[in-house]
């Protein structure tokens, strides 16, 4: 089958993100035979790029957002029709973020559209007024024009303007090579560890976690808190550090900074419990890494962590914000480690549906129904 991606930010070296998520479904849909031509402008990578993927880059000059849409629009219509001709596509998928309005530039054609899979946006990036009519309006056309809506899960919904469009569920991947299939033990001795991975920002909840942290340590003295990650720019980072400076127990909290990919792992693997208490989290994958390395969860009740996490099964889930509930829970969890580990053994298991084969394998299957529905109507 030959796939063109029309617009995808691609890397194979951060740790995280969708540039990484976007790379291994390129390159797992290659490995399997397909042929990839991405059309973007934000590929970064560093390994040789994976027989079957080729990389077409539109040499645009910088300048404001709404002209270069425009102009990507319009050299991703040209490339299209040349490519096409001289041989054509089976299909088109844009990858998460669906940058609005670039499959718009294929109005017209016969290869069927596919969107995603989509995450729910932070509540902060909802839009009111001229702006966000204006949005949803494009997103009405894009979706109208696709044969099929990816959702990495049922938070996700509410991306959807157009609701006669074919949905599908696609949660992301994750590699189970890096993780054993029996998940290490519980450290015995030191003290009880609390592990967080993510962007070090106020919206990820970490006030609210440094809070019930500190509260925490009233009833458990001997529990630690492991941060991983950095900011998204300094000034933030450095917020996020004065803040636990000024923590009553700092010593016991620790920056790690970033971690590489294949650390994580040992990172959750050194902890009693994975928290990750953000606003409205659209997909968080860390904490379906830390499912993997067989451990508890405790999140807020918002955005993907309500379809990646079961309670009571795998973990609790709080409401975003409330530290008290915060500190309960993660006071339960530590202080129960048969529960602790009933959790972590119901998560081990869990992911076992979201590695990589699956994922391409129902990825494929959509494909197939999508061009299956093309065909009849044409």
């Amino acid at each position: 089958m030959r796939i063109l991606v029309p617009h995808a930010y691609v890397t194979d070296y951060l740790p995280h993100g969708d540039g990484l998520l976007a790379y291994r479904y390129i390159r797992g849909l290659a490995l399997r035979g397909h042929e990839i031509v991405v059309f973007s402008d934000e590929v970064f990578l560093k390994k040789p790029t994976p027989v079957g993927v080729h990389i077409v880059r539109p040499q645009l000059p910088r300048m404001l957002k709404s002209l270069w849409l425009l102009r990507y629009i319009a050299a991703l219509r040209q490339t299209f029709f040349r490519l096409h001709r001289e041989k054509p596509f089976d299909l088109i998928h844009q990858f998460n973020p669906v940058v609005g309005g670039i499959s718009l530039g294929l109005a017209g054609i016969q290869a069927p559209i596919l969107l995603g899979p989509h995450v729910r946006g932070w509540p902060t990036q909802v839009r009111s007024g001229i702006p966000g009519v204006l949005k949803a309006g494009v997103r009405y056309l894009e979706q109208r024009q696709a044969k099929g809506i990816l959702l990495s899960g049922l938070q996700a919904a509410n991306v959807i303007h157009y609701h006669a469009v074919k949905t599908y569920l696609l949660p992301f991947g994750i590699d189970l090579n890096l993780y054993p299939e029996t998940p290490e033990p519980f450290p015995q001795e030191g003290p009880l560890t609390i592990c967080f991975l993510g962007i070090l920002t106020r919206r990820k909840g970490l006030w609210t976690l440094f809070e019930a942290f500190e509260r925490l340590a009233q009833r458990l003295p001997n529990v630690r808190l492991l941060i991983a990650g950095a900011g998204e720019d300094t000034t933030e980072e450095q917020r996020v550090f004065a803040r636990a400076k000024q923590s009553p127990i700092s010593s016991q909290i620790q920056f790690l900074g970033v971690i590489p990919q294949h650390d994580v792992p040992r990172f959750f693997a050194s902890g009693h419990v994975c928290c990750q208490p953000s606003y409205g989290e659209p997909y968080g994958m860390n904490v379906v890494e830390a499912m993997a390395s067989g451990r508890p969860i405790v999140a807020t009740a918002a955005g993907g962590f309500l379809d990646t996490v079961d309670t009571p099964q795998g973990g609790l889930l709080v409401a975003p914000g409330d530290a008290n509930a915060l500190t309960e829970a993660l006071f339960t969890i530590l202080t129960q480690r048969e529960l602790a580990e009933s959790m972590g053994a119901y998560n081990r298991k869990k992911v076992n549906d979201y590695a990589w084969p699956i994922i391409l394998d129902s990825l494929e299957h959509i494909y197939e129904e999508v061009r299956h529905a093309q065909s009849a109507k044409t």
